[in-house]
């Protein structure tokens, strides 16, 4: 999983402006639906502007902790090196599951706006 993530971060690393406008984007565009809107139907348009902002951010959030190179642990290293090494992976692990709950939520939440836009 991490070496997937990290795959994924060094792939969207060169669209990290595009994320950060689609940020933008969203938050303009949910200020708008919510301020100037009075229509009922503008809460599945601002819940869908709140997915989208979501999903840039959790993609944002992969490329900054997933980029540098994962660490190896050599039998060179030290002690205390090989230590700091294996809190780096426990930690790196952590994040990995942590982003794949929040990405399945996510996939969750998506198809319920959608289905509140549509429906």
């Amino acid at each position: 999983m991490l070496e997937f993530l990290h795959r994924l971060a060094r792939r969207l690393a060169p669209y990290q402006r595009l994320l950060w406008s689609v940020v933008l984007i969203c938050i303009s565009g949910f200020i708008a639906v919510v301020a100037l809107s009075p229509d009922p139907r503008s809460d599945a348009f601002a819940l869908l502007s709140m997915t989208a902002l979501v999903w840039a951010l959790l993609l944002i959030t992969i490329v900054h902790s997933f980029t540098r190179p994962l660490p190896s642990l050599t039998t060179a290293t030290g002690l205390w090196q090989r230590l700091k090494l294996r809190l780096r992976l426990a930690l790196l692990w952590l994040l990995a599951v942590a982003m794949t709950a929040v990405g399945g939520l996510l996939v969750l939440f998506s198809a319920r706006a959608l289905g509140n836009l549509l429906g």
